[in-house]
C-alpha cells in the first residue's frame, strides 16, 4: 500500500482531492478535532535548500508528525538526485565505453 492509498483507507478523502494531492506530492494529516494539515516540499533550490509549504485548516495545531518518515524519505531521495546530478555534471557519473577514452 502506498502513502495515498493509506490516506484514503484512513480518512476516506474525496477522490478528486486525493488525486490532486498525489499529483503534487501533498502530504496530509487530520487531528481528532477535525483540523487538517496539507504540506508539501519544493524541489532543491541550489544544493542545500528546500522549502516546506504548509496550510492548516480548521484549527489544526500539530506539525504533521505522522508524516515524518515520508518526509525524511522524500528529502533523502531529493538530496541523492541533486548529488547524482552534480556528479554527472562534473563527469563523475560517466564511464568510458568501448572505443572511448
Amino acid at each position: 500500500m502506498n502513502y495515498y492509498e493509506d490516506l484514503d483507507a484512513r480518512w476516506e478523502l474525496d477522490p478528486a482531492l486525493l488525486e490532486i494531492m498525489r499529483t503534487f506530492g501533498i502530504l496530509y494529516d487530520r487531528d481528532q478535532a477535525g483540523g487538517e494539515l496539507f504540506h508539501l516540499y519544493t524541489g532543491m533550490l541550489g544544493h542545500r535548500l528546500f522549502l516546506e509549504i504548509v496550510q492548516r485548516v480548521g484549527g489544526y495545531e500539530g506539525y504533521g508528525e505522522v508524516n515524518a518518515p515520508v518526509r525524511a524519505a522524500a528529502q533523502l531521495a531529493t538530496v541523492k538526485q541533486v548529488r547524482l546530478g552534480a556528479s554527472r555534471s562534473r563527469g563523475g557519473g560517466r564511464r568510458a565505453g568501448r572505443g572511448q577514452r
